[in-house]
Protein backbone atom coordinates (compact mmCIF):
# COMPACT_ATOMS: atom_id res chain seq x y z
CA UNK A 1 0.00 0.00 0.00
CA UNK A 2 2.94 2.80 0.67
CA UNK A 3 4.48 1.64 -2.37
CA UNK A 4 1.02 2.28 -4.52
CA UNK A 5 0.60 5.87 -2.63
CA UNK A 6 4.27 6.80 -3.39
CA UNK A 7 4.48 6.20 -7.04
CA UNK A 8 0.92 7.48 -7.28
CA UNK A 9 2.52 10.82 -5.45
CA UNK A 10 5.29 10.86 -8.25
CA UNK A 11 2.95 10.92 -10.68
CA UNK A 12 0.91 13.62 -9.84
CA UNK A 13 4.68 15.25 -9.10
CA UNK A 14 5.61 14.31 -12.55
CA UNK A 15 2.29 15.84 -14.04
CA UNK A 16 1.96 18.84 -12.08
CA UNK A 17 5.68 19.62 -13.30
CA UNK A 18 4.27 19.03 -16.85
CA UNK A 19 1.57 21.64 -16.77
CA UNK A 20 3.66 24.12 -14.91
CA UNK A 21 6.45 23.73 -18.01
CA UNK A 22 4.01 23.56 -20.54
CA UNK A 23 1.97 26.72 -19.11
CA UNK A 24 5.51 28.40 -18.74
CA UNK A 25 6.78 27.82 -22.66
CA UNK A 26 3.20 28.89 -23.90
CA UNK A 27 3.82 32.31 -22.43
CA UNK A 28 7.10 32.64 -23.58
CA UNK A 29 5.66 31.57 -27.26
CA UNK A 30 2.93 34.25 -26.85
CA UNK A 31 5.22 36.59 -25.70
CA UNK A 32 7.36 36.33 -28.91
CA UNK A 33 4.71 36.73 -31.20
CA UNK A 34 3.92 40.25 -31.82
CA UNK A 35 0.10 40.60 -31.56
CA UNK A 36 -2.18 41.42 -35.17
CA UNK A 37 -3.62 44.95 -35.24
CA UNK A 38 -6.95 45.36 -35.47
CA UNK A 39 -7.37 47.63 -39.08
CA UNK A 40 -9.15 50.67 -37.98
CA UNK A 41 -10.74 50.54 -42.03
CA UNK A 42 -11.24 47.78 -44.57
CA UNK A 43 -11.22 47.69 -48.39
CA UNK A 44 -14.05 49.81 -49.28
CA UNK A 45 -14.79 51.94 -46.26
CA UNK A 46 -15.70 55.18 -46.85
CA UNK A 47 -13.45 57.48 -45.19
CA UNK A 48 -14.87 61.28 -44.20
CA UNK A 49 -13.14 64.05 -45.25
CA UNK A 50 -10.49 65.71 -43.12
CA UNK A 51 -8.58 69.00 -43.34
CA UNK A 52 -5.39 67.09 -43.89
CA UNK A 53 -6.59 65.19 -47.35
CA UNK A 54 -9.36 67.60 -48.55
CA UNK A 55 -11.19 65.67 -51.15
CA UNK A 56 -13.09 68.42 -52.43
CA UNK A 57 -9.42 69.79 -53.78
CA UNK A 58 -9.53 67.56 -56.70
CA UNK A 59 -11.69 65.52 -58.88
CA UNK A 60 -11.06 62.24 -57.50
CA UNK A 61 -8.63 61.42 -54.39
CA UNK A 62 -6.66 57.80 -53.92
CA UNK A 63 -5.32 57.08 -50.67
CA UNK A 64 -2.33 54.59 -50.94
CA UNK A 65 -1.28 52.96 -47.78
CA UNK A 66 2.46 51.59 -47.11
CA UNK A 67 4.58 50.84 -44.67
CA UNK A 68 8.67 50.31 -45.02
CA UNK A 69 8.40 47.35 -43.39
CA UNK A 70 6.00 45.65 -46.25
CA UNK A 71 7.56 43.84 -49.12
CA UNK A 72 4.32 44.22 -51.43
CA UNK A 73 4.42 47.74 -50.55
CA UNK A 74 8.21 47.73 -52.02
CA UNK A 75 7.43 45.68 -55.00
CA UNK A 76 4.68 47.91 -56.09
CA UNK A 77 6.92 51.15 -55.47
CA UNK A 78 7.14 51.52 -59.57
CA UNK A 79 3.24 51.36 -60.18
CA UNK A 80 2.77 53.49 -57.30
CA UNK A 81 5.06 56.04 -58.80
CA UNK A 82 3.39 55.91 -62.53
CA UNK A 83 0.11 56.97 -60.12
CA UNK A 84 1.69 60.16 -59.34
CA UNK A 85 2.57 61.10 -62.72
CA UNK A 86 -0.73 60.15 -64.07
CA UNK A 87 -2.13 62.18 -61.24
CA UNK A 88 -0.13 64.88 -61.76
CA UNK A 89 -1.58 65.26 -65.82
CA UNK A 90 -4.94 64.73 -64.11
CA UNK A 91 -7.12 66.47 -61.51
CA UNK A 92 -6.65 63.80 -59.20
CA UNK A 93 -4.45 63.19 -56.19
CA UNK A 94 -3.05 60.55 -54.75
CA UNK A 95 -2.61 60.59 -50.87
CA UNK A 96 0.03 58.05 -49.26
CA UNK A 97 -0.97 57.09 -45.45
CA UNK A 98 0.97 55.10 -42.99
CA UNK A 99 0.81 54.36 -39.63
CA UNK A 100 4.47 54.70 -39.09
CA UNK A 101 6.49 57.64 -38.08
CA UNK A 102 6.25 60.11 -40.93
CA UNK A 103 9.48 60.64 -40.94
CA UNK A 104 10.62 56.80 -41.53
CA UNK A 105 7.30 56.86 -44.79
CA UNK A 106 8.70 59.66 -46.32
CA UNK A 107 12.20 58.02 -46.43
CA UNK A 108 10.65 55.03 -47.84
Amino acid sequence: MIVSIEKMASIALVVACAIVSGEAAFKTYRSLVPPQPVPIYRAGDIIKDMPILDFKGSAQTVLVVTASTCHFCTESMPFYKSLVEISAQSNNRIVALSAEDPRVNRAY
